[in-house]
Parts: structure tokens; C-alpha cells; sequence
């Protein structure tokens, strides 16, 4: 089940991958998404760092934490090229 802008704790997770039985994935996926134009290159170290900030915020919600084998990913795009992809750990 795909849940956008999913409510944990009054924030919420862009994207929420969840398991739906009787489907039974290996993982769940928390995705924060940002976006940054071309002419904003030079923001993407400190756009980064607080899209990891965010999400390790998610990640310390109650509801989140019961989640099993939920793995947590960071993308930033700048324009139509994904320049970061990092998974981040409880």
C-alpha cells in the first residue's frame, strides 16, 4: 500500500510503502523526496542535510518504530537527475 504524505507524530512522510495482506514484501519504505532546480546546485549539501534531519525525525515516531524491517531512503533531485540516494539507519 503507497501512503503520500503519511501522518506520523503531525509530520508526515512523503512516501509511505507499507505492507498489505496477503502480499508480504521483504521491507517497508519511508521516502522523504526533495527537489532542487538546476540553478539551486549549490543548496544540495545543506538540502541534504536537512532531508536527513527530517527523516530521522520520522523515524523516532512511535508508530514508525514498530514498523518491521522498515528501510528509510533520502532522494534529491536536481532537475531530472536523482544526485542523492542515501539510506538512513534507525
Amino acid at each position: 500500500t503507497i501512503k503520500s504524505e503519511y501522518e506520523s507524530g503531525k509530520q508526515y512522510v512523503d512516501l509511505l510503502l507499507k505492507r498489505r495482506p496477503p502480499i508480504s514484501p521483504n521491507y517497508t519504505f519511508a521516502l522523504e523526496l526533495k527537489y532542487l532546480k538546476k540553478a539551486e546546485m549549490a543548496r544540495l549539501e545543506a538540502v541534504t542535510a536537512a532531508g536527513e534531519a527530517q527523516l530521522r525525525q520520522y523515524l523516532q515516531q512511535e508508530e514508525l518504530r514498530q514498523m518491521p524491517d522498515l528501510r528509510a531512503w533520502l532522494i534529491v533531485f536536481v532537475g531530472t537527475e536523482a544526485k542523492v540516494l542515501k539510506e538512513i539507519n534507525r
